[in-house]
């Protein structure tokens, strides 16, 4: 296959999703744009950094055994199953995340791709949904209850 690294930069720079790729020991390597910007960071302050910088410390523990035993059976695959994952932001912040990881051999050391989405508009409109959900079942529950006392004007009482 033909490569030109020159579009292989251009997409790597280009990209909309964060891109982070991180060596055996859980370093990270590179971190396009998307993904600097993402965290609040340059992408120069990142490189050479633990990867659980980006990952808020509640879930560190957890993560380093995930990462683990990833790189012992490594897949493409996307991450966080039925849950909800987040990063960390420089300042401290959690971010909503979605994550997919991908693995590549070069000079026969393994390196993982995190492709990084930040879903937190999503959460925000998910979150604003369930909120009006639940105003309208109260809204109707007090609808129903006044039209079991309602009578209409045309009736009598027995």
């Amino acid at each position: 296959m033909f490569t030109n690294t020159g579009h292989l930069v251009s997409l790597f720079e280009n990209a909309t999703e964060g891109i982070v790729i991180t060596n055996r020991q859980g370093m990270i390597i590179m971190v396009n744009p998307a993904a600097a910007r993402m965290f609040g960071y340059d992408a120069i302050d990142l490189a050479g950094k633990q990867l659980e910088v980006l990952i808020p410390d509640r879930y560190h523990h957890h993560h380093h055994e995930l990462r683990e035993g990833f790189y012992k059976q490594p897949s493409n695959r996307s991450m966080g199953q039925n849950r909800d994952l987040y990063g960390r932001k420089k300042d401290g912040s959690d971010l909503a995340v979605e994550v997919s990881l991908s693995h590549y051999r070069f000079d026969e050391e393994l390196f993982v791709i995190a492709f990084i989405i930040d879903i937190t508009r999503r959460k925000e409109i998910e979150a604003n949904m369930v909120k009006q959900q639940k105003n309208w079942k109260k809204s109707a529950a007090r609808s129903a209850a006044s039209m079991q006392n309602w009578k209409p004007r045309w009736r009598k009482e027995p």
